[in-house]
């Protein structure tokens, strides 16, 4: 809940701050944890979000969904140098699994200001980004938080799932295949 930042950082403080980005990552409780899943559960995955992202029109997270099989080499590359595409070739998540079956399934979405920013089955199923230059910490959470929950909504949509749609822990809160998120 972004109105429970109470701590403002001066003008000095933010003057200093290049650039601020918060992510979570999130599994959905109807697929199997990464990289346990198969080729056709990670675009199953990315069919599924298309739909979620589609139902963002209208928003300021409305954006566009890019997968890994259909760009272009220039989109691709320009998508890495601004920070806002995974590329697989990291070596550890490799070898734990991660990059089964790569790229398919594979993708980012993001607005038009590439301030709210989701990676798709590039470890977890869904790395939910806010980001934007400057340190504006609770403008960037509050986006992350309005994200995280369109994003919910939209896969119960998708889905009918009445209940927890992320895999959740009742004690250790969300369930990710990347034991540093």
């Amino acid at each position: 809940d972004p109105t429970k930042i109470g701590v403002e950082l001066s003008a000095s403080a933010q003057s200093k701050i290049v650039s601020t980005r918060i992510r979570v990552a999130r599994n959905l409780s109807m697929f199997p944890l990464n990289p346990g899943g198969t080729k056709e559960s990670r675009e199953a995955i990315a069919a599924m979000m298309q739909k979620v992202y589609d139902g963002l029109a209208g928003t300021e997270l409305a954006g566009s969904f890019f997968l890994h099989t259909t760009m272009s080499d220039e989109q691709r590359q320009a998508l890495i140098d601004g920070h806002q595409l995974f590329r697989g070739k990291d070596r550890m998540q490799a070898a734990s699994g991660y990059h089964e079956h790569w790229p398919h399934g594979r993708g980012v979405f993001h607005n038009p200001e590439k301030s709210f920013v989701n990676w798709v089955n590039e470890g977890d199923h869904v790395r939910i980004i806010s980001m934007q230059d400057g340190g504006d910490v609770k403008a960037v959470f509050a986006r992350l938080s309005a994200g995280a929950k369109a994003i919910e909504d939209g896969v119960r949509a998708a889905t009918g799932v009445a209940g927890e749609v992320f895999m959740m822990h009742p004690k250790f809160g969300s369930v990710t295949c990347c034991p540093s998120n």
